[in-house]
């Protein structure tokens, strides 16, 4: 079993748009996040969005079909492994727009085929 955590806004939600809106939906990236809850694995919403924006989103990602094991918390699993519950979120994938480095020139030239990007003990997959 493995962890992804999602980000909302211009990774699940993309195109031009101005904040608290919403964009178009990530197909893709959708797809292959509910493939993996699917396979067993857990995915978290991981978002700075709060109260009425963060319900407008997930509002939007319920219409299209998307469920989270978490949101912006820790999944049970890990809760009950560690018998707390870490402010920072654990994962083994984040899935961000944001990420630190600029992993383009890693990427495959089409947005609907991840490229794995292998840390330390974190692997990152970035969208785009």
């Amino acid at each position: 079993m493995s962890i992804y955590a999602v980000d909302f806004d211009h990774t699940l939600s993309v195109g031009e748009y101005k904040y608290p809106d919403v964009g178009r939906p990530n197909i893709a990236l959708m797809a292959f996040l509910k493939k993996k809850r699917e396979e067993g694995n857990k995915v978290i919403l991981w978002t700075c969005r709060e109260d009425k924006d963060l319900e407008v989103a997930l509002g939007w990602l319920r219409n299209l079909g998307m469920e989270f094991d978490a949101v912006n918390d820790n999944a049970d699993v890990m809760k009950e492994a560690w018998g707390s519950n870490p402010r920072k979120v654990f994962a083994d994938y984040y899935i961000d727009d944001r990420s630190v480095s600029d992993y383009t020139e890693l990427l495959p030239k089409s947005s609907a085929e991840p490229k794995e990007i292998k840390t330390q003990k974190t692997r990152i997959i970035r969208w785009r």
